[in-house]
């Protein structure tokens, strides 16, 4: 860190040191990256900034060797939320069930935390981090941002320019690099603004962070040890008029919704000054890079404060722009390509955070009205808000509670319920719930919600109940789906005294029992975005000619190699050869591909294995998977005796599980399911084939059939070769950033080339690897 001019070129250029800029230039520098970040501010010191570190963030600290000195910060970890009401404390949420490592948040000061990660980024020579200069344009050339122009903002004002191979915007929601590149936002709104405040703690005060909850409004109180920080919600642009009735209004509210804050308000609120206006915006650029220009953070997307997503979602952004971009910039280039895979990799969670932090908060504004009596539960009624409080508004404090589910349950919390979910109105006595238990029915008052009907409300119940358990619903549906279709050709003869081809079947039962139910737990868990994100993986073509060359040559090579080792060599004419590789390998290739694989490896692979690796990493993933994947084959296996379609069953697991290895690396280094797809179709065309058109390759070869289960012995090889050859990574990084959504989900944090800290660079270029699954797996 220094305060002289920065240098005239680097490989990379970071405007704006806060989270996303400060882990990014870390990665970059332990990857051997010459990369200069760039500080309008002398240092970090900002009032009320975010600084809720979820759990996820705090897995991927440890597996970089971060977390030691992460832990020496100062910090509250809590592993509860609790809800302050008039009849005390009440535990509204927990954190001790999460899985992983941690099963708590962390609130670090965001200051302590910029402090950390910069100086363990200063250990690397190639790190350079400049305070007090200002980006103030951009250099273009061609249309291709080279380096940017800065002036510094202490001293006689000096200008320079700094000439770079990429340039990252990092500078925040109000970012003057993105200004400057002409790239504007697509605002989505938000229904609330924020006013933050500080008060001094005293004896006798909760323990721990909580939020007040009163008609109308959630008052959350962060314990920052020595004080409390205070946060006033208002609707959308009403801090005019909360202004012009004063701080004494402010004052006056804040103390009856909290008495034993006693004189400490009026001391410590004494004007606007003492407090801090967030303008709450949600945005997001529709595309974030422009050649030779990237943004992330905030300058890619500004979030709500609701559930103190703002530093993991930087967080994630840089992890996963360090983990696509240090291989071009090892070589010296970045692509517009390149650039689109961070996108990619992100565009999907933030949307799904945004979705939840803009919209929904918005409808339950306006299905609110004013702040008045609400429907009580047990205990006294709630104090009543001054008549200058807004309409309802809530923030949600880091809950992991589904608002919907909340107002549906009825019963004696009903009033907290209603509050929480931001739907509490001016409701006379009588109130009937969804539920109606113990209220006497009336006529709905105007602008209140009708009850919802027992189909709805069922309806979303099932919805809730898949969003809460996907792999568990699709197994659901799956296994007595697909058995019952497959199953048919097998009881046919008994049942209905008819015998019945086995393809078409297996075709039903992969695409009503596999791709459907796959389709379907996505669109419900993960909305529309999710099944456009799954399409996009299963029709992906474009990847390197090497995967196809492994899925179309090496596995009929590997599986024709195990026959000649187990069989010896086929007997047969060049002319035999030439006609089972045509109409025996490449026409049932085609054939089963289209008819059966594909989808098979979309539900398989791309549902149920990336959603249990994404919790429990590859290799449990592949472990679970196989077992599964072996019993929806139960109808090939019958018809042996219950010995002989027991022992089948059981070598299919055995071969199954390494198979899955191969299936899972394969998609995790390509990100393609349709060359996953291919894989699988490989091994059953040059055995079997398709049931469709006849055999496969070898068995045209050896005309005994004996070279059924080849394939299956030359792809659980494979796997094994693959297992061992990763270390038991299977192309996974170490940590991916799907679910830190709201920390409460699996690391799901984008793996990264590292260098242990304080190496230095030298004259030959570091290798570029990815991170391993966890710290002792790296070890």
């Amino acid at each position: 860190m220094t305060t002289a001019n920065p240098p005239s070129a680097a490989t990379v250029c970071i405007a704006g040191c806060g989270p996303a800029g400060a882990m990014l230039g870390l990665l970059l520098a332990r990857a051997g990256i010459d990369v200069v970040v760039l500080e309008k501010h002398a240092d970090f010191l900002r009032d009320f900034r975010g600084d809720t570190v979820h759990a996820s963030t705090m897995q991927v600290l440890a597996e970089l060797d971060l977390l030691e000195g992460f832990e020496e910060l100062p910090q509250q970890r809590t592993t509860t939320i609790t809800l302050m009401t008039d009849d005390g404390l009440v535990p509204l949420g927990e954190f001790t069930r999460l899985p992983g490592r941690f099963q708590c948040l962390s609130m670090v000061p965001q200051y302590e935390f910029l402090d950390f990660l910069t100086s363990e980024a200063a250990k690397s020579s190639s790190f350079a981090l400049h305070r007090r200069v200002e980006v103030v344009g951009l250099i273009e050339e061609d249309g291709t941002v080279t380096g940017v122009r800065y002036r510094r903002t202490d001293g006689d004002g000096a200008q320079g320019e700094l000439r770079a191979v990429l340039t990252v915007a990092a500078d925040g929601r109000h970012s003057a690099v993105r200004r400057a590149a002409g790239m504007s936002v697509v605002e989505f709104g938000a229904p609330l603004d924020v006013l933050w405040y500080r008060l001094p703690k005293s004896p006798g005060d909760p323990e721990a962070s909580f939020a007040r909850l009163v008609p109308g409004r959630l008052l959350p109180m962060i314990d920052r040890g020595s004080y409390w920080q205070g946060a006033y919600t208002m609707p959308k642009g009403t801090v005019a008029s909360l202004r012009a009735a004063g701080i004494e209004a402010l004052r006056a509210e804040v103390r009856q919704a909290m008495p034993f804050l006693g004189d400490r308000v009026d001391t410590a609120l004494r004007s606007w000054d003492d407090t801090g206006f967030l303008e709450v915006r949600v945005n997001r650029l529709r595309r974030w890079y422009r050649p030779g220009l990237l943004c992330i953070g905030d300058a890619a997307h500004a979030m709500s404060p609701v559930a103190g997503v703002g530093i993991n979602l930087a967080v994630q952004d840089a992890v996963a722009a360090a983990n696509a971009l240090v291989p071009p910039l090892l070589r010296g280039t970045v692509t517009p390509r390149d650039l689109r895979r961070v996108q990619r990799r992100r565009d999907l969670p933030t949307r799904v955070t945004q979705a939840g932090a803009a919209r929904r908060p918005a409808a339950d504004v306006r299905r609110g009205g004013s702040a008045g009596p609400v429907p009580r539960g047990s205990g006294p009624a709630a104090p009543p808000v001054p008549d200058t409080a807004p309409a309802a508004t809530v923030l949600p404090f880091h809950g992991h509670r589904d608002p919907e589910r909340a107002r549906r349950q009825g019963g004696a919390g009903d009033a907290r319920r209603d509050q929480l979910a931001g739907i509490s109105a001016a409701r006379g006595p009588g109130f009937r719930t969804a539920r109606g238990r113990g209220r006497p029915r009336r006529e709905a008052a105007v602008g209140e919600r009708p009850p919802m009907s027992t189909p709805v409300a069922s309806q979303r119940r099932l919805a809730g109940r898949i969003r809460r358990h996907p792999v568990g619903s699709f197994l659901a549906w799956s296994l007595p789906v697909s058995q019952a279709i497959a199953f048919q050709p097998v009881l046919a003869p008994a049942w209905y005294d008819v015998d019945l081809p086995t393809a078409p079947f297996v075709v039903a039962a992969n695409l009503v029992g596999l791709l459907l139910p796959a389709v379907v737990v996505t669109r419900v868990v993960d909305g529309p975005a999710g099944v456009r994100a799954l399409w996009r993986r299963a029709v992906r073509v474009r990847v390197p000619l090497r995967w196809y060359g492994a899925a179309l040559v090496v596995v009929p090579v590997a599986t024709t190699a195990m026959a000649v080792a187990l069989l010896g060599p086929p007997e047969g004419t060049g002319w035999v050869l030439a006609s089972a590789l045509v109409s025996g390998l490449l026409v049932q290739l085609l054939l089963v591909f289209l008819t059966t694989n594909w989808a098979e490896e979309v539900a398989w692979t791309g549902f149920l294995q990336n959603r249990l690796q994404d919790r429990h990493g590859p290799v449990r993933a592949a472990l679970a998977t196989g077992p599964l994947f072996a019993l929806q084959h139960a109808s090939l296996a019958a018809g042996n005796g219950w010995l002989g379609t027991t022992a089948v069953l059981l070598f299919i697991t055995a071969t199954a599980v390494p198979f899955r290895f191969l299936q899972g690396w394969v998609a995790n280094r390509t990100g393609s399911l349709f060359v996953v797809g291919l894989v699988h179709a490989a091994g059953n065309a040059t055995t079997g084939g398709g049931g469709f058109g006849g055999p496969g390759f070898l068995p045209r070869l050896y005309l005994d059939d004996a070279a059924g289960p080849v394939h299956l012995l030359a792809s659980a090889a494979l796997g094994l070769v693959v297992m061992a050859a990763t270390s038991g990574r299977l192309g996974r990084a170490a940590a991916r950033d799907a679910s830190a959504l709201t920390g409460s989900g699996p690391s799901a944090l984008e793996g990264f080339p590292v260098r242990p800290a304080g190496a230095v660079p030298t004259g030959r270029r570091p290798p570029s690897r990815r991170a391993p699954e966890s710290p002792a797996s790296r070890r």
